[in-house]
């Protein structure tokens, strides 16, 4: 972030003579910052970039608002956290703001790098698991279930149309659906039958493009409908199939909570409750699983593997929401038998992200195929995505 752009400092419970206080505190340590009130904890919870909050008195919304600043650490933005003992010490409170600042700044190119880095890394090696248990049926991978990465770390097309999908963004400074989406000719037909999940293979890469360029309408009221035509635009062989668009919607929107750091569970409340209306009821009713019921909660025996976009989705969000960790979870979705790959590297995408690379079995990373070039693209497209994101933050 340049210097020269102000950061957004929200303040939520907090009066007049509280709210001159902190502006003082701000002033005197030379922090230039943009003060937001806040009304509620949506609000909260909704902010980017920077924040100060005062702690409400009521003890369960204390511990909500304690558990989104701990998951805010990951990287992609900062909560200053002061509790009700505000005006008891306030040359330590100068002081903690001061050091969380400091690290903040220091870290925070470094962090936003991470989170691109974590993602794909997380979903190669998720692909590379999958690939020795593709179309393996869940009985047969219960007598001998994979426990280790099997031979040298090969991945499929999945993590190949990923990294062309990052590739074009890199080298275009756009999404270019000829490149990316429409570059197989067997999936050109429409209908149900074209339900596959080739599409949901692309899409994290566009998670974090859509973010990145699309900050700006996350404050607008018809940020779905954004987010929406968008999408649409973007997959335009599948303008005729609603079902797909509408599983890739979920995904995204799904994804971009998780790259902002938000909590697994709070992040899919807030997908179930998204604007579908542009969508047909029927599209709707084949995510009823996801979107009306808590898939979280099904048993694994319901949990279908097929290549059918809807049966993936249910499986990555049963795995992710289910999750303590990226080994173990990432093993538990190859175990599912079916297809493997696919459904491993989107599962393990997400994983990534929340757990961070370094949770990552370290001969995994070491085994995986052109770890270098992966890591090295990330970091080509990370810079991409930053120049979006200064010349956005510039404009506010």
């Amino acid at each position: 972030m340049e210097k020269d752009i102000k950061e957004r400092v929200v303040l939520y419970n907090v009066n007049e003579e509280e709210r001159n206080l902190i502006k003082n505190i701000f002033l005197e340590l030379n922090i230039d910052v943009n003060l937001i009130k806040a009304e509620n904890e949506e609000e909260v919870i909704a902010s980017n970039l920077v924040s100060f909050i005062k702690l409400p008195k009521d003890k369960e919304k204390r511990e909500d608002l304690e558990d989104i600043y701990i998951s805010a650490l990951k990287g992609w933005m900062l909560f200053y956290i002061i509790d009700n003992n505000f005006y008891k010490n306030i040359e330590q409170i100068k002081k903690q703001i001061k050091e969380c600042h400091d690290d903040y700044i220091k870290t925070k190119r470094k962090d936003n790098l991470n989170k691109v880095r974590d993602g794909i890394i997380g979903f190669a090696i998720g692909d590379a698991l999958g690939v020795s248990a593709k179309f393996k049926t869940r009985e047969e991978l219960k007598k001998t279930p994979i426990t280790d990465m099997i031979g040298n770390g090969t991945w499929s097309q999945n993590t190949s149309m990923t990294l062309a999908t990052m590739y074009s963004i890199i080298k275009k400074e756009k999404i270019d659906t000829n490149v990316n989406i429409n570059n197989s000719k067997k999936y050109e037909q429409l209908g149900e039958m074209n339900n596959e999940n080739v599409l949901l293979m692309k899409m994290l890469p566009i998670a974090y493009y859509i973010y990145f360029e699309k900050l700006n309408d996350c404050l607008k009221e018809n940020y779905c409908e954004i987010i929406y035509n968008y999408i649409k635009d973007i997959l335009p062989i599948t303008n005729a199939n609603e079902i797909n668009i509408l599983g890739c919607y979920i995904f995204v929107m799904f994804a971009i909570e998780i790259i902002q750091g938000k909590l697994k569970d709070l992040s899919y409340e807030y997908i179930k409750n998204l604007d579908y209306s542009f969508f047909s009821r029927e599209s709707i009713k084949k995510y009823d699983r996801i979107l009306k019921g808590n898939i979280k909660e099904e048993l694994e025996e319901n949990i279908r593997t097929t290549g059918y976009i809807v049966d993936t989705l249910e499986a990555v969000f049963w795995c992710f929401l289910n999750s303590k960790n990226y080994n173990e979870t990432v093993l538990k979705s190859v175990n599912l038998g079916g297809d493997t790959d696919t459904i491993a590297a989107i599962t393990g995408g997400l994983l990534g992200i929340h757990y961070g690379i370094e949770s990552i079995n370290e001969n995994w990373r070491n085994t995986l195929i052109k770890y270098d070039y992966i890591e090295k693209l990330c970091d080509q497209f990370d810079n991409e995505l930053y120049k979006i994101f200064d010349n956005i933050l510039k404009k506010l």
